[in-house]
């Protein structure tokens, strides 16, 4: 069997596509959010995976994290560069974590495993180093680039998102809240910037943020807070 991860939904259902006529014999089936909408879908896939029934199995990163599959030896990461320019200072760390825990799949049970990995950037040192499984090395250079921009662990960082459906409310409210905030000492205001999520039915969703210890900077840092307007619609 093979595992084939890509990054998005709409990108699942093209692979899928694509393998399905390279491979006429073989049984290819997806995992993704429309895929398995339905209760019970994804137990079944996963199941019909596990026991041989599904040849390929192409899936967005819900395949990757914590699945075992014992006949896997062939394991593929499409655009594994997609999520290296999110406007995130820990988008080299997540593509970094990604790939390294995809590959996991292959080589858990085969000492003869294959990883492939497909993308447009094959000289960035996230990807290089991900590739070649040099953990230790990474984690060196990534402390030393947020040393160097004052991004966690060495500053602590607060982000504040404002939702709403009218983009000149959600840009106001940001605004006043920022306003004593640039006048205090020891704090750094950065921002605005825009939401990458796209909106929702219920207005703006943001990407997932990671509160912030109520705890004391470490010495020589400064506190420093970053501001989203989401302009929303309906």
């Amino acid at each position: 069997g093979s595992l084939e991860v890509g990054y998005s939904g709409f990108g699942t259902e093209k692979i899928e596509e694509e393998l399905a006529r390279l491979f006429p014999d073989l049984t290819v089936r997806r995992i993704d959010t429309d895929a398995v909408r339905h209760k019970g879908a994804l137990r079944g896939l996963l199941a019909e995976f596990r026991s041989g029934k599904i040849d390929i199995l192409v899936g967005t990163q819900m395949v990757a994290k914590g699945l075992n599959f014992p006949g896997v030896k062939l394991v593929g990461i499409v655009l594994a560069d997609s999520g290296l320019r999110l406007p995130d200072f820990r988008a080299a760390e997540r593509t970094f974590g990604l790939i390294v825990q995809v590959s996991g799949r292959a080589g858990r049970y085969h000492p003869d495993g294959t990883v492939v990995v497909q993308t447009y950037l094959p000289k960035d040192r996230t990807i290089a180093l991900a590739a070649q499984g040099k953990l230790e090395e990474f984690y060196a250079v990534e402390l030393e680039n947020r040393r160097n921009l004052g991004f966690p662990p060495y500053t602590r960082l607060i982000r504040v998102v404002f939702r709403s459906r009218n983009a000149d409310k959600a840009q106001q409210a940001a605004a006043d809240f920022c306003r004593p905030l640039q006048a205090a000492a020891g704090v750094e205001v950065l921002g605005p910037g825009c939401c990458c999520a796209p909106p929702s039915s219920t207005g703006c969703t943001p990407p997932p943020t990671a509160p912030c210890a109520p705890s004391t900077p470490p010495p020589g840092s400064t506190w420093r807070w970053t501001w989203t307007r989401c302009p929303c619609f309906d």
